[in-house]
C-alpha cells in the first residue's frame, strides 16, 4: 500500500486553517479541537487537526484503493470551483451546486432522472431527431439545468462508498443521509460544527480559500495514489492467476507422462523375452 500525501504543520498553518470563527459562534462539541482564543476568534489545535487529517486522508486512500468511489459535497460559492476540479482531476464525483434533499435515501428516484438526462443527450445528439428547433432548445435549457445539480454523479452508478465535506454546517442535510444508511463521511469542521456524526473529522477553518484548496489537494492526491495501488494489486492478482494456471498445466502434463511410463516398460520387457 503507498503513503499518503506528505504535508507539515507548516502548511497548515500557512493556509490558516487553525483560524476558526469567532467565539460567539462556538459549538460546545468542538472544545476538545480548540487550541484558545484571540480577538475573540478561536484558534483551533493544529496539533490534532495534522493527526486527524492524515488519518482521514489514510481512509481515503483505502477506500479508493479497494474500488471504492468517493463523492465531494461542497456548495458554497468560494469551495465549488475547487471541489470540481480536483474531483475530475482524482477521477471521483461532486455535487458543488446545492444539495438535493433524498439524494442518498431516495436514489432510485435520482437513477431515474440521471437515465432521463442521458437519454435526453443521446436525443440532442442524434442527427436524425424528428424534434423541432424550438423543442430541441427547450430540451438543452432542461439538460442544462439538471447538469448544474447532477452532472457531477452521473456516472457514479450507485452510492458512494465515502463522502467528502468541506462545511459540515452548510453540508449538514448531506451528512445526516449519509449516516443514516451508513456512509463513512470525512469533513472539514470549523468551531461552530457538529462532530457526532463524523466518521473522519478534520478540524480546520472551512472559509479561507488556501486551506480548502489544500485540504483538496491533499485528498485528491491521496485518492490518485489510491487508485495507482488499486491498478498495481489487480495487476499483481492477474500474475498470480496466470502462474497458478501454468503452473497447473504443468502438473497435469506430468501427470499424464508418468501414466504413460509403465506402458513403456511393459513394451521394452516383451521385446526383451522375445530376443
Amino acid at each position: 500500500m503507498g503513503q499518503v500525501p506528505q504535508f507539515t504543520m507548516r502548511e497548515l498553518f500557512n493556509a490558516s486553517v487553525h483560524m476558526g470563527h469567532k467565539t460567539m459562534f462556538r459549538n460546545p462539541l468542538m472544545t476538545p479541537y480548540i487550541y484558545g482564543e484571540m480577538n475573540t476568534v478561536h484558534i483551533i489545535d493544529l496539533k490534532k487537526s495534522f493527526g486527524l487529517l492524515h488519518s482521514a486522508l489514510e481512509a481515503m486512500h483505502n477506500c479508493v484503493s479497494k474500488g471504492g468511489r468517493i463523492l465531494f459535497v461542497a456548495t458554497k460559492y468560494q469551495a465549488s470551483g475547487v471541489v470540481k476540479d480536483e474531483a475530475k482531476r482524482c477521477g471521483q464525483y461532486y455535487i458543488t451546486k446545492r444539495w438535493l434533499g433524498g439524494l442518498f435515501t431516495n436514489w432510485s428516484t435520482i437513477s431515474l432522472t440521471i437515465k432521463n438526462m442521458e437519454k435526453m443527450r443521446a436525443t440532442l445528439q442524434d442527427p436524425d431527431c424528428n424534434l423541432v428547433k424550438k423543442e430541441l432548445m427547450q430540451m438543452q435549457r432542461k439538460l442544462n439545468k439538471m447538469e448544474e445539480y447532477f452532472g457531477g454523479i452521473i456516472d457514479l452508478g450507485r452510492l458512494p462508498d465515502m463522502i467528502f465535506v468541506i462545511d459540515a454546517v452548510r453540508e449538514s442535510l448531506a451528512i445526516k443521509e449519509a449516516s443514516k444508511i451508513g456512509i463513512p463521511i470525512v469533513a472539514i469542521l470549523d468551531t461552530n460544527a457538529d462532530p457526532r456524526l463524523v466518521n473522519y473529522p478534520i478540524p480546520g477553518n472551512d472559509d479561507s480559500m488556501r486551506a480548502i484548496k489544500l485540504y483538496c489537494r491533499l485528498a485528491a492526491n491521496s485518492i490518485v495514489d489510491g487508485i495507482k495501488d488499486s491498478v498495481a494489486m489487480s495487476k499483481a492478482a492477474e500474475l498470480e492467476k496466470e502462474v497458478a494456471i501454468n503452473d497447473d498445466n504443468l502438473s497435469k502434463s506430468n501427470q499424464v507422462l508418468t501414466k504413460k511410463e509403465p506402458k513403456d516398460s511393459k513394451i521394452s520387457t516383451m521385446n526383451q523375452n522375445e530376443k
